[in-house]
């Protein structure tokens, strides 16, 4: 059973009560939710998780007030069609691209195109 837990800061987080986890001292029930976010922050952050890992397929699994954005697949860090995450400082765009939690060598969406054709080559 997937269950609405609403912090007093207004924080919200769905958790699965059916599978807790265990570091030996305290039990935990884990965020899961498949039909939406199964965090979203006072602020504006939304984390998309799955079994207790950020997970997303239609988007990214981390979406901050500011408009950065993360992309995970399984709880790495992942996207095969652009950054994996992309994020403002000041007016300064950052973007990393990143396949399966490795961050790839490069610098623009053409480099990246590039690889990932040179990568169908292997």
């Amino acid at each position: 059973m997937v269950k609405l837990h609403i912090d007093f800061n207004g924080n919200r987080e769905w958790l699965d009560m059916d599978n807790p986890i265990t570091d030996g001292e305290y039990i935990y029930n884990i965020r899961h939710r498949l039909n939406g976010p199964a965090y979203i922050c006072w602020n504006g952050l939304k984390e998309y998780w799955v079994n207790g890992l950020k997970h997303r397929e239609d988007g990214p699994a981390e979406e901050y007030y500011d408009g950065g954005k993360m992309y995970y697949i399984n709880g790495n860090l992942h996207r095969e069609d652009g950054p994996a995450a992309e994020w403002t400082e000041g007016d300064k765009l950052n973007q990393i691209w990143v396949l399966h939690g490795q961050i790839l060598e490069c610098d623009t969406q053409q480099e990246f195109e590039r690889m990932m054709k040179l990568r169908t080559l292997w």
